[in-house]
């Protein structure tokens, strides 16, 4: 099927793509690539509402495919565009501020992570700088803040924070965002700060190590007996906890410690090591724990915030009550069904906030197993590994798992295969944020590791 038949059944509705031969990838770029054609040919209104439709569709089958990263960006600048073009004063327009996607994409964070501080309370120390240099630039403008906000926060407080942003506004950009205001206002939307679980004030004492993971022994894979024997033997501290990342992303890494740094300890010691040019998430994972002397581990990824302070203490506590706990996560699932992807299945817990570029979600959902009603934690076979503590040091079977997929479930296994328990954090509240991916898997990594997981687990 050529690219034009491709779109145009797409705008009707006819396009299947559960029995498609196209290949998921493929359909993403080609809808991309007609997009970006319609913006260079100056149709904006008829690329926002091409957009729009796909971005929108109730088809789940359908947005696997067409929400891609690329697709939202050109969908927001687009917005920026249509709300700028009338405006008086504005004499350079998105397009031409912002050539490409990725100039797009890096400010945006910039401005997101900002906008994050506001939203779970930090101090105005923590961002008024930022928020000043980035006010500075002259790329930005009212209606670009105005369309990120609103995608950088929940729908429940949008109007909140832009009224905290106004405060620090003045002439006719502050008249311009008070009209927007009214707009969302007349809307539905409604003035309301929702409580969050961020210590505004903490600052402790959280050590950052550097790991380049090539200048590091493979002591795993050279003999995984010793290398089990000598996690067993050495000293390990009760009270301290070391908070553990893969990493490419230096920006990412410098805000997830302004995280941390929030983070309750109660006397207890912290580092966060944070592993560089792993070839895998288990090789950097094992030789991370190789490194590291605290009993309490946190493994989180490069894109997950903490934003409930006392949840670590919380993982410590929990370890501490009950000793065959030996692995806790936030998001997971009960049951496993055969095609092991945790989301899938029918029981499931959650607490955290995701967001995918167009929305905050907000996933919250936890059902007690019963007997565990005490526990603090839910009994659950498969966790995702956005963030998973543990009291144990349980070796990640790097032999098997040698890219980014399924390290964490086959983790959940290798701790039951030591009697212990893996649970999920009962929580009424969000725990931490994480910056889900929309890039497209073209080479189907996941589901090659999927079919090793279930090669060596499956039957347990």
């Amino acid at each position: 099927m050529d690219k034009k038949s491709v779109i145009a059944q797409i705008c009707a509705g006819t396009f299947d793509f559960k029995n498609t031969n196209l290949p998921a990838y493929e359909i993403g770029r080609i809808t991309e690539d007609y997009a970006a054609g319609l913006i260079m040919e100056q149709k904006y209104d008829e690329a926002f509402a091409f957009l729009s439709t796909i971005l929108f569709t109730k088809d789940r089958a359908a947005g696997v495919v067409l929400i891609t990263e690329d697709n939202m960006l050109l969908y927001q600048m687009t917005e920026i565009y249509l709300m700028e073009r009338n405006i008086k004063g504005i004499t350079t327009d998105i397009w031409n501020r912002f050539p490409d996607t990725k100039d797009f994409l890096e400010f945006e964070y910039r401005l997101k992570f900002m906008l994050r501080k506001i939203w779970f309370g930090m101090s105005e120390a923590e961002w008024f700088d930022e928020f000043v240099t980035l006010m500075s630039d002259g790329r930005i403008t009212i209606e670009l803040l105005t369309v990120v906000t609103k995608y950088s926060v929940p729908s429940s407080v949008l109007v909140y924070m832009l009224e905290c942003i106004k405060l620090f506004i003045n002439g006719p950009s502050k008249d311009r965002l008070d009209m927007y205001i009214g707009q969302l206002k007349e809307n539905g939307y409604v003035l309301k700060r929702e409580k969050t679980y961020l210590a505004r004030d903490m600052q402790n004492d959280i050590v950052r190590r550097d790991v380049d993971a090539t200048l590091e022994e493979d002591l795993y894979l050279k003999d995984r007996d010793a290398f089990k024997s000598m996690l067993e033997s050495r000293e390990i501290y009760d009270d301290k906890m070391a908070f553990i990342l893969c990493a490419n992303d230096e920006t990412y890494t410098k805000e997830v410690f302004k995280y941390l740094k929030h983070c309750k300890l109660d006397g207890m010691k912290a580092e966060m090591i944070v592993v560089k040019n792993a070839k895998s998430m288990c090789e950097g994972y094992n030789k991370a724990m190789h490194l590291s002397d605290a009993r309490y581990k946190f493994y989180i990824h490069q894109d997950t915030f903490i934003v409930d302070s006392c949840l670590p203490y919380h993982c410590k506590e929990l370890f501490c009550e009950d000793e065959k706990l030996g692995m806790l996560g936030i998001a997971g699932s009960i049951d496993l069904g055969e095609n092991a992807k945790w989301w899938s299945a029918e029981k499931k817990n959650m607490c955290l906030y995701q967001d995918d570029l167009m929305q905050i979600i907000e996933s919250l959902s936890y059902g007690i197993v019963e007997g565990q009603e005490a526990t603090g934690y839910t009994s659950a076979k498969a966790m995702d590994g956005i963030f998973l503590a543990t009291s144990k040091d349980v070796p990640w079977r790097e032999d098997l798992f040698d890219h980014w997929h399924f390290y964490d479930i086959s983790g959940c296994f290798e701790h039951r295969r030591r009697g212990y328990i893996t649970g999920i954090v009962n929580s009424d509240h969000m725990t931490v944020l994480h910056d889900t991916t929309t890039k497209k898997d073209k080479d189907s990594f996941y589901d090659r590791y999927g079919e090793v997981f279930l090669g060596e687990y499956m039957d347990e």
